[in-house]
């Protein structure tokens, strides 16, 4: 199994080859749900942050200038349930919605040979640093609706 991670290049290339991913990341067998857009087919389900915001013009955020900031954008944003994805894409501003452009909740298994995730947060969020090779939309489906 290859081990390389995805987008190791672009994160070397941003100068993070000693910090990302983090270091109290792990390997895990967890199941996982994420915002996305319907069907499972569509190419923007499974990018990190830094593809999924170029395509999409999405402005960096005013408070992401640190390092771990900028680490988390090659990584893939996860939750831990079905509920905390819903609550969390539903609290925020209506703008930021419009602006993300997703539309469902995607559910599969994160297993040890896909990657690695960070601690999970007191929100139910992790983050998955993907390795190479890894076609998450075999492993995923979409469960919900945003409404």
């Amino acid at each position: 199994m290859n081990k390389t991670y995805k987008y190791q290049r672009q994160m070397d290339e941003k100068g993070l080859k000693e910090l990302c991913p983090f270091t109290n990341c792990r390997e895990a067998d967890i199941p996982a749900y994420r915002w996305g857009i319907a069907p499972i087919e569509n190419p923007e389900n499974f990018l990190p942050a830094f593809l999924y915001n170029q395509i999409r013009q999405i402005p960096p955020r005013a408070n992401s200038n640190n390092d771990f900031e900028s680490c988390s954008t090659f990584a893939l944003s996860m939750f831990t349930s079905l509920e905390t994805a819903k609550n969390r894409f539903n609290g925020m501003f209506e703008r930021n919605k419009k602006m993300l452009g997703y539309t469902h909740v995607l559910s599969g298994n994160i297993l040890k040979s896909m990657g690695v995730i960070s601690e999970i947060n007191k929100g139910g969020h992790f983050d998955l640093f993907e390795y190479e090779g890894i076609e998450l939309r075999n492993s995923f489906e979409v469960v919900g609706e945003f409404i």
